[in-house]
This record gives C-alpha cells, structure tokens and sequence, in this order.
C-alpha cells in the first residue's frame, strides 16, 4: 500500500467538490462516470505510476503496464482511456516525450 485508505483524498479535502473535480477530468478524457471511490482509486494509481516512470524512463525505453480486469480498467476500452490518462499525467512529472501504442489485449507506453 502506498497512500493509506483512511485518507479521503489526496486531490482534495475529499469533499464533492473534489470529486466533481474528478469526474469532470474523467468526462474530459472520455472515460465515463464512476463512483467517488473509484475515481480517486482511479488518481491515485495513476499518480503512483506516472512518478516512478519519469524518473526511471529513458528514451527509447519500453513500460509495460499490464492489470487485471478491476474497477479502473474493467474492459478494453477503459484500458485504453486510463493508458491516456497517465500519458496526460506524465508531464506533471517530467518533460521527456512520451508516446502511446496500444495492442488488442496488452498495451505499451513507449518514450519516443
């Protein structure tokens, strides 16, 4: 575990503005409505993701990120969604180029 549960939110005060927040980033990217729980579950991880990639990536370098079928990428479609969601993420974290090729059941992030 890397952020306690107990802890409502770590975007927020954890209040229903911080989750409008939320999903009205979600609406923008195409991702669809979620619940609370699951949209923060949804930042979390792709925050703790994005961080170790822009201090680790090099160019040219391969991420494989695969997941088992949860509530943040259920289907392929949400897959693909949450692969461009960390791709929007990543610059919070680092100015390198990074790209996005995805495949039927795995998807690839590679840095270009």
């Amino acid at each position: 575990m890397v952020v306690d549960k107990s802890i409502p939110s770590l975007f927020g005060p954890g209040d229903a503005e911080t989750f409008g927040k939320m999903a009205e980033a979600l609406a923008q990217t195409g991702y669809g409505a979620l619940t609370d729980k699951v949209a923060e579950k949804l930042f979390r991880i792709v925050h703790c993701i994005a961080f170790p990639i822009a201090l680790l990536v090099h160019p040219g370098q391969k991420i494989f990120w695969t997941m088992d079928h949860d509530a943040i990428g259920e289907t392929p479609e949400r897959h693909s969604k949450l692969l461009e969601i960390l791709l929007k993420v990543l610059p919070l974290y680092t100015n390198k180029s990074l790209g996005l090729r995805r495949g039927r059941l795995k998807s690839w992030i590679y840095s270009v």
